[in-house]
């Protein structure tokens, strides 16, 4: 099964690409969650929008953070035994 320090070191592969640091470094990740015995991964994500008043910028931050998603699923998706990824965003 899965470990959570394994799921977090396949976290530390991604990275925002305005910073080019990674999500767990950034402290985006709040919280994993293994379920299912392994086969459900949940990452619980903390993203904060720039400046909530400019149009383009929240734009661009869903963009941003749609592909921080995309990565997330793809990178712990590829874990052994994980069957489904779960990210949830506020």
């Amino acid at each position: 099964m899965v470990t959570q320090e394994q799921v977090v070191e396949a976290l530390r592969t991604v990275k925002d690409p305005e910073t080019e640091m990674n999500i767990v470094e950034l402290f985006l990740v709040n919280d994993v969650q293994i379920e299912e015995e392994g086969k459900r991964i949940v990452v619980d994500m903390g993203f904060q929008r720039k400046n909530p008043d400019c149009k383009a910028c929240v734009t661009l931050a869903w963009y941003i953070q749609g592909k921080i998603i995309k990565k997330i699923e793809q990178v712990v998706g590829q874990l052994p035994g994980v069957e489904t990824v779960d990210v949830l965003s506020n």
